[in-house]
Parts: C-alpha cells; structure tokens; sequence
C-alpha cells in the first residue's frame, strides 16, 4: 500500500536514514547527487515521501514563498522543487499520487490566501515543461512560448529575488543558473525526447541543462 508523509526540511536534515534513503533516489538520475539534493533541502521547506510497504521509493520537495510585486507588496506563491522517484517501473505512479496530494495541500492553503496564487518551478527537461502544463492551468510560457505582460513581471520578481537575476533577454530563461547535472544516461533521456510537448521551444530558446540552463514555469492550481 503506498502512504505519503509530509515532512519539513529541517527534519530531514537531522533524520539520517531518511536522509540517505532520499539522497539515494536522487543518485539513481543525478551526477551531483550531493549538490542536488541540499540545494532542493535549502530552497524549500516541505518534503512530501512516498512509501510503498514501508519503502522509500519517491519524493516531491515544495515551498510556500512570497513573492515581492514592488516594494509596498507581495503575493504568496508555491514553488515546485525537486522531484524524483526510483528508476523501478513499479513506482512509475508515485510522482502523480505525491502531486496528487501535494495539489489538495495547496488547495486548502490558496482558500486562506486573499487572491490566487501562482505555482512556479525551474526545470531543463520538456517532460517536466509538458508535464506542468497538465497539472496546472494558465501556464507561461505556453508550449508555443508565448506568454503576457503580467507574466513577464512575475517571471521577472521572481529571478530577481530568488536568482539575484535582474535582467535577460526572455523573461522565463535562467541561463547559467544551476550546477545541477543529471547522470549520463538521464542527460541522454532528455536528449531524446524529441517528440515531447515542448520540445521546440527548448531548441529555440537553447537550453542547455549541462549548462545549467534553466526555463522558469509559472500557472495557477485548477479549481477542482
């Protein structure tokens, strides 16, 4: 039977199987596993865990963050962190029962916030990119990279605040941000979706995920 627990950050951080069980996991997609993962401990504040008959098979790391609008407001947001489940076929569903729950959790979080709020991650693959665009609603940029003024503000709050970015060409590129790598053969995976929703806009926009390349998502949770 698969359970999922929610734990905060700093309790993995002193929970030294757990710790290990998870940087394990991430070691089965990531060169630098050891980076990778205290990277994604330091810049969220909850991790949700899988468990199949008391195995450790998975994980999605999240934060609740605000975001400055200017100078007299902010806006609470969810940032979507790090992800990963074992290479095993068996534990293919995991990452969609952690979204699942992770979804109800900010659910019942945006009805205490005065207005919606926006759901933002980072990521260098177009499965990623494909998959948020399911999972959300009102994403930019599209899958054709279009994207709106308002958009382009919010993108742009958040690479100032968060990546200390302050000016680029596109408002949803972060070149030259991370020192996250994925192993060889998970490098090649990316490589080789060709055919995935997102694929070309990847291309034109010349990410490149060994150069810590990296496309800004940002949406709104859906209303059911």
């Amino acid at each position: 039977m698969l359970t999922i627990q929610r734990y905060k950050t700093s309790e993995i951080a002193v929970n030294s199987a757990l710790y290990k069980k998870l940087l394990s996991i991430v070691a089965e997609r990531y060169a630098t596993a050891e980076h990778t993962f205290r990277y994604g401990l330091d810049f969220s504040t909850d991790v949700y865990c899988a468990f199949l008959n008391d195995e450790c098979c998975g994980f999605c790391m999240i934060a609740y963050k605000n975001i400055r609008i200017d100078e007299a407001s902010e806006t609470a947001s969810l940032y979507m962190g790090l992800a990963v489940r074992k290479e095993d076929n068996k534990f293919k569903t995991v990452i969609f029962h952690l979204m699942k729950k992770i979804l109800y959790d900010a659910a019942e979080f945006r009805n205490t916030c005065p207005s919606d709020i926006p759901v933002w991650a980072t990521t260098s693959s177009p499965a990623v990119f494909s998959a948020f665009h399911s999972a959300f609603i009102h994403v930019e940029p599209a899958l054709d990279g279009a994207y709106s003024d308002e958009g382009a503000f919010l993108a742009d709050a958040i690479k100032k605040q968060y990546y200390k970015v302050t000016a680029n060409a596109h408002p949803f590129v972060l070149h030259s941000q991370s020192k996250t790598l994925y192993s060889d053969r998970e490098h090649l995976a990316v490589q080789n979706k060709t055919t995935m929703r997102g694929y070309k806009l990847f291309k034109e926009l010349n990410i490149d995920d060994a150069a810590g390349d990296r496309i800004l998502m940002i949406g709104r949770l859906k209303n059911d």
